[in-house]
């Protein structure tokens, strides 16, 4: 039988993944500390895309003071991107302890307006900020299993010969110029006319110039509806106007899209009313149907577009 604790916190918090907090503060993060963009996104991917860069510096430079373009080691860029990755959640966990921070590395969800279940303790707050970011997209196909996720690529042990990336989001685009200056043979399938739907036209074409130019299969209009496993790769059926064409390769990464991470929080139980773009709030990113809550980032249906950038190989 298990034993639950209560407790009752005051004041404020804002974790990059989840929780509530208060006078006394405390967060709550089933991950390590420290979120998506220090260890799983935005920096992580910043270490890789820059030996990118001097390799397309040196190629273009080749013959007019450079004599060699250099290789790519990805087992010792991988090994240089998990060291900074690793550093960053002591480091986090250092500063709340100053602060006199509550932590708990556990999954949260509402029980009531104020109160949530915290691993085995209760824990009611005045105030609870909700971010816990998001997360990528369900594929509903068969076969879906096989296809791997952003996280997975950013600690691949060896670059794969060959990978197919499902979507034409930002994330397929800088991924897929990692892995072609790498030397892989790269290809993107994506459902709809154009990629990149949330950026400038003319920023877009210039790229999928660029990306064309590099080598990379970019895929229009082409829904990926299954995907089989192969001896040593993967089959990928995608769907154009009725007609079907397959691809192989061997690593698919889902790169359709990230809904906010706020699903299985039990948001109905707390009175607070969401989209499936993200938590209903004001103009202060208060809740508009719950004042205790307060949601921000990805969890909130916010208006403006994702402060996200764009950060590809460009000639």
């Amino acid at each position: 039988m298990r034993k639950y604790t209560e407790k009752s916190i005051t004041g404020n918090c804002l974790n990059e993944n989840l929780t509530g907090k208060c006078c006394h503060q405390a967060l709550a993060d089933e991950l390590p500390y420290g979120g998506t963009c220090a260890l799983r996104g935005c920096d992580p991917k910043k270490v890789l895309i820059g030996p990118t860069k001097v390799h397309y510096h040196a190629d273009h430079l080749l013959g007019k003071g450079i004599d060699q373009v250099p290789e790519i080691s990805w087992e010792d860029v991988m090994k240089f991107k998990q060291k900074f990755v690793d550093e960053m959640p002591p480091k986090i966990e250092s500063g709340y302890k100053k602060k006199g921070i509550a932590m708990y590395h556990e999954t949260a969800r509402f029980l009531s307006e104020n109160t949530l279940q915290v691993g085995q303790e209760k824990i009611r707050a005045d105030k609870i900020a909700i971010a816990t970011g998001a997360k990528p997209r369900e594929l509903e196909f068969p076969g879906a299993e096989y296809a791997q996720t952003s996280t997975d690529f950013l600690n691949m042990k060896e670059m794969p010969d060959s990978l197919l990336f499902i979507g034409g989001g930002y994330i397929a685009f800088e991924f897929a110029h990692i892995a072609a200056r790498c030397g892989a043979e790269v290809t993107i399938v994506h459902h709809s006319q154009a990629p990149l739907k949330n950026f400038e036209q003319d920023i877009v074409d210039h790229l999928v110039k660029v990306t064309e130019e590099l080598g990379i299969n970019l895929v229009l209009e082409t829904e990926v509806c299954g995907i089989e496993k192969l001896d040593n790769s993967y089959r990928v059926k995608g769907e154009t106007s009725g007609e079907f064409d397959f691809f192989e390769a061997e690593m698919i990464i889902n790169s359709a899209g990230r809904p906010p991470k706020i699903f299985n929080l039990d948001l109905e139980k707390a009175n607070i009313a969401y989209t499936k773009k993200g938590i209903e709030v004001n103009e202060y990113l208060q809740s508009t149907t719950n004042p205790r809550v307060y949601a921000a980032g990805d969890a909130a249906d916010s208006p403006g577009l994702p402060l996200t950038s764009l950060i590809c190989c460009k000639s």
